[in-house]
């Protein structure tokens, strides 16, 4: 039985009592798809192919912790659709031009109860850290979240190959 998971980046309270004004709002500059290629690995992460279902192609991931975040999903009846890197996003935040581009792009039939209590919805992208270990501020996840939504009208989540099984952290 997978159970339900309510994931949220909170500060601490002692950083959420200083913060005095509001943070600026990200502005959406630019959207491509296809920009961002997996690269090949030749140092000591473990990019490479990861497979999905039978006879469908294997897709391209950049580490091990992504390849196990794609077979949890894929194992999952309701999971349709997987595409790695799916689009790279351009946006304007704190007085600086930054990318970012996605892990992955999820489609559901129906979406799991656990996934949807974590924000997402049949179509929706991912970002993939190793469990327990999500290194992104509130302000800078809010960020991601927020630029992410204007630009596909999907909403970003953050999975690990434990909480892509149901795992709850």
């Amino acid at each position: 039985k997978m159970k339900s998971l309510a994931f949220a980046h909170r500060p601490p309270a002692s950083s959420a009592v200083a913060m005095t004004r509001a943070e600026p709002r990200p502005t959406l500059i630019a959207v491509q798809s296809g920009f961002r290629r997996v690269p090949l690995s030749y140092g000591r992460h473990h990019g490479g192919y990861a497979v999905t279902w039978p006879g469908a192609p294997s897709v391209r991931v950049e580490s091990a912790e992504e390849a196990r975040v794609v077979h949890a999903l894929v194992a999952r009846p309701e999971c349709r659709d997987i595409t790695t890197q799916p689009l790279t996003v351009w946006y304007e935040w704190r007085g600086r031009v930054r990318r970012y581009t996605p892990d992955l792009a999820v489609t559901f039939s129906s979406v799991p109860g656990d996934l949807q209590a974590m924000g997402a919805e049949s179509r929706c992208l991912v970002e993939v850290k190793p469990f327990g270990r999500e290194r992104l501020t509130q302000a800078v996840w809010e960020a991601l979240r927020d630029v992410i939504r204007a630009a596909t009208g999907h909403p970003l989540i953050l999975l690990s190959s434990r909480t892509a099984q149901g795992e709850v952290p």
